[in-house]
């Protein structure tokens, strides 16, 4: 996993973990966007952003375990058997 560290970059942190956070920033955007188009009465287009919400929080949270994982699975090789 490679990480950024160049000015301008995410700060250091790991791509991964950065895509990991974009998505469920679009998440929270298309959920937004669902409740608002609800309460103006576009149906249509309230139930897409609301589809396209869970998609994107779905993904999300495979992605979170996925890090999860390879990041426990690093930390015990780090410190040994």
């Amino acid at each position: 996993m490679a990480v950024d560290s160049a000015p301008g970059t995410n700060g250091g942190v790991p791509r991964l973990l950065g895509n990991a956070m974009t998505l469920l920033r679009w998440a929270i955007i298309a959920l937004l966007l669902s409740i608002v188009a609800g309460l103006f009465g576009f149906t249509n287009l309230s139930a897409a952003s609301a589809e396209a919400a869970k998609i994107f929080f779905y993904i999300f949270v495979a992605l979170f375990v996925l890090l999860l994982l390879l990041g426990l699975s690093a930390f015990r090789s780090a410190r040994g058997p």
